[in-house]
This record gives structure tokens, sequence and C-alpha cells, in this order.
């Protein structure tokens, strides 16, 4: 959606190719490719008067991303997860975790610290101590069903030099961050992240993800672009009478969801989370900076 963009290119990889994409009456742009795209690499390049900036961008749809500054990665849609564990929501025992910090200790003998895979690994135990689970088997035990992981999505952190993050600074709302997957630069983390669903649901645990909705680490002022300001900018953010933006999120922005099509990414992204991804429900960060329409 780029409706004020005078020319958007798709640009593709695997191999290299540009192709001009053509403009709908409804501001939307499209393009078709040929043959079996599963797995090619690909970004937008939308350009005009007061677009684009110039800034190849990733689609903010995009399902998997090589890095915040990456590319998007095309995925053949897969079989969705069997629905999750079945209880009334008054009965749900919440257990708050951030991933790598509860798969890290070498102590807790998880093989895939850090990573998605290491929260679905069974029969691990404290190093000496056979009588002390660690990891999945410590859920259990504690006898909660319900897990709220703190933010899974690709967030701005520097994943080459395993720089570490809480995930509030979301960037690509609809990838798994790479920062937890054993591959970084293919799809990996996708069929990772579904693994450790399955697996907790397996155990009788539901999965919230921790969504931060409520703003991204988009700056088009501070040179950092990477899906909305690059496509259409100014209409995914709240801004004020001079153009710079609010910041009730105190991080640089907020997220325009009382927009149409801002409203329709959020709500879409949470159907994708939910029927494909095989996740239960939400914790939303700064819940008072989404409009009460969109929630």
């Amino acid at each position: 959606f780029a409706p004020t963009a005078q020319q958007v290119q798709l640009q593709l990889r695997q191999p290299d190719l540009s192709i001009d994409m053509q403009k709908a009456s409804d501001g939307s742009w499209s393009a078709q490719v040929q043959g079996d795209c599963d797995q090619r690499h690909y970004r937008f390049l939308a350009q005009g008067d007061e677009t684009g900036f110039g800034t190849p961008v990733i689609d903010p749809y995009a399902r998997c991303v090589t890095g915040h500054r990456g590319w998007g990665i095309v995925l053949a849609d897969s079989k969705p997860l069997p629905p999750g564990p079945a209880f009334p929501l008054s009965d749900a025992i919440i257990y708050e975790l951030h991933l790598r910090d509860f798969t890290l200790d070498p102590d807790s003998l998880i093989q895939r610290r850090g990573k998605y895979l290491g929260l679905a690994e069974p029969k691990r135990h404290l190093f000496g101590d056979p009588a002390i689970s660690t990891g999945l088997d410590h859920l259990v035990e504690l006898g909660i069903n319900t897990v709220q992981i703190m933010p899974l999505c690709e967030f701005q952190n520097d994943e080459e030099q395993d720089a570490y993050g809480w995930g509030y600074d979301s960037v690509h709302f609809n990838s798994p961050e790479g920062w937890y997957s054993s591959r970084r630069h293919d799809s990996s983390r996708v069929q990772e992240f579904k693994q450790m669903v399955e697996a907790l649901h397996q155990r009788g645990i539901r999965v919230v993800m921790d969504m931060v909705y409520n703003h991204t680490m988009e700056d088009r002022f501070a040179g950092q672009i990477y899906s909305f300001e690059g496509l259409l900018p100014g209409y995914y953010y709240r801004r004020k009478p001079d153009g710079s933006y609010f910041n009730g999120s105190g991080v640089g922005n907020e997220f325009r969801s009382e927009a149409p099509m801002a409203r329709r990414f959020l709500i879409d992204s949470c159907r994708y989370w939910v029927e494909h991804m095989g996740v239960d429900g939400f914790r939303f960060d700064l819940m008072g900076l989404v409009d009460a329409a969109t929630l």
C-alpha cells in the first residue's frame, strides 16, 4: 500500500531481478512473478516526491526476514499447527519468561541454549542433580498452563554481534526474531518457532506472545527506515502539526492504529500468528497507545 508513490519496484534475489510494479486505483501496487518463488528473498523500493527516500525496504507483511535491515523471504503457506490445549480463560495459570534468559544457563543442560528449540527440549535437569528439572520440564512441574513469552518478533538488535535485547524495540511484526533460531538467513526461524509452540502445546501449555504494536523503531529523520516509512511516510505514525512524531511510547513514535490500513495490518498480523503459527493469545505492550476500536 503506497498511494503517494510514483513508482514501486520489486527486487528479488536468487537470481537477482527487478520488476516494476503496477499501481491500482486503491493505492496498492502488485506484480506477478512466474515460477516457484518459495524461499526467494525480496524487498520493495518506493519512490516519489514524498515517498521512499531511495531506501529499499522489507514488506511489512513479510512472514520471515533475514534481519531487521535485510530482506523478506517468500514462504509457501505450510500446514497450520493443531489447536492448543483447551480450558476456560479463568483457569489460566500464567508464567512470564524471556526465551533466551530461561534457556541460557549451561548448568540447565539444555543443548540449544537461548533458542526456540531450547524451550522444546524435554528431560533436562540441573547439572549434577537429576532431581531438579530445567527448561520445559520445569514449567510442567510448576503447574502452569500458559506461558507468556517476552517479544519474539524481529527486533532491532545486532544479531551478528549477539547483542542482548528484551524485544521491545520491534521492527517487523510478522517474522519471528532470528536471534533465537539456529540459522538467521533462511526460514529456520519460522519452523523452529512452530516446533517450540507445538512442544509446549503437547505438554498442556498455551502460548501467549508479548506484542509491541504500539510503536516501531522507525525514524525517517534519523535514517531508520525499515518498512512503513519507506512505503507511505507519515501514514503509519501519529504526527504533531510540525511533522514530528508523537512519543507516548517513550522510544520515538506511536503506531497510528486508527488509520484504516494500519488497523487492518494490526488485525491481520494477530490473525496470522494465531491461524498459522499456533499462538493462543497476546499481551499488548502499552495497550493505551492502541485505539479502542482496533482493540
